[in-house]
């Protein structure tokens, strides 16, 4: 299984803990993409192309719900992706 995290830039932490929490909860078995872990997408790589791969390769799209996400407009594609694809969408509200 593999889950996309989709979130804003200012959420990249909270990402990241989330990605981490996953890894050491299924021992590795359920593979994460989080664009702001390091190596995610290597320098040089067309970006946008690296997001719409790793969306297609996902079982389904995590979202981080901030007040941040509500102006982050490639959270927003990644959504209409994800759904377009018949993605299952499961909102992660931060407080």
């Amino acid at each position: 299984m593999k889950i996309f995290i989709s979130h804003a830039n200012e959420d990249a932490v909270v990402a990241g803990h989330l990605e981490a929490l996953i890894n050491v909860t299924y021992d590795g078995a359920v593979e994460c993409f989080n664009s702001s872990s390091i190596g995610s997408i290597r320098g040089g790589e067309e970006w946008k192309s690296v997001l719409f791969k790793e969306l297609d390769e996902s079982d389904c799209l995590v979202v981080l719900v901030s007040p941040s996400m509500a102006s982050a407009g490639w959270v927003k594609l990644e959504i209409g992706y994800a759904i377009a694809h018949q993605k299952e969408v499961i909102p992660l509200r931060l407080f």
